[in-house]
């Protein structure tokens, strides 16, 4: 690959987003070790593993989607107006797409392949979730980001699937989990 391309899929990744992601998996691994007294550093790696490819689906899948907005959008800032990689002719709509896709395709293969190993079945569910959560932000008929409710759905996200995730990625268990410390979370996020 070309480092001018490089340059441009690493701009599209917006690695400094991923603090939107990470730190909800570490808590629920955190609540998860408050609860069990036990912390395994292969299932965190599963659950960061996770987190890393729902961050690369939801990046790449938002700047597709709003690809006309920010067109328009003069003045971007590091936290809105996406990366700019399509707007600045760095990379093709189409090919952000198929990212996009491969990332999120990535998520669902990652989840089933390491939570049938690791005996952690319902990933699948939470990557379903993510994915659902993202297509109803971004994608219509839905895309809910442009009708006021973009941040309910970033807030059940990062306050409820992620750290939810990262409580069963460590437990194994879902009803174990203390969903009242995630309601603040939610509303966090």
């Amino acid at each position: 690959m070309r480092p001018m391309r490089l340059r441009a899929w690493i701009r599209a990744a917006r690695p400094l987003a991923h603090g939107n992601i990470a730190p909800p998996i570490l808590l629920g691994q955190a609540l998860a070790f408050a609860v069990t007294d036990r912390f395994s550093l292969p299932l965190a790696g599963l659950a960061f593993g996770f987190g890393v490819l729902d961050h690369l689906a939801i990046v790449l899948a938002n700047d597709y989607a709003d690809r006309e907005a920010d067109a328009k959008n003069p003045s971007p800032t590091w936290l809105s107006g996406g990366s700019r990689v399509l707007v600045d002719g760095l990379l093709e709509p189409a090919a952000l797409r198929r990212g996009a896709w491969i990332a999120g395709a990535a998520l669902l293969a990652w989840s089933g392949l390491l939570g049938a190993w690791m005996e952690r079945p319902a990933l699948v569910g939470f990557a379903l979730a993510a994915l659902a959560l993202l297509h109803a932000y971004s994608f219509a008929p839905l895309r809910l980001s442009y009708r006021g409710f973009g941040e309910l759905l970033q807030g059940l996200g990062v306050g409820l699937v992620l750290p939810w995730m990262g409580f069963y990625a460590q437990t194994g268990r879902l009803g174990d989990a203390p969903l009242e410390a995630f309601a603040p979370l939610v509303l966090l996020g």
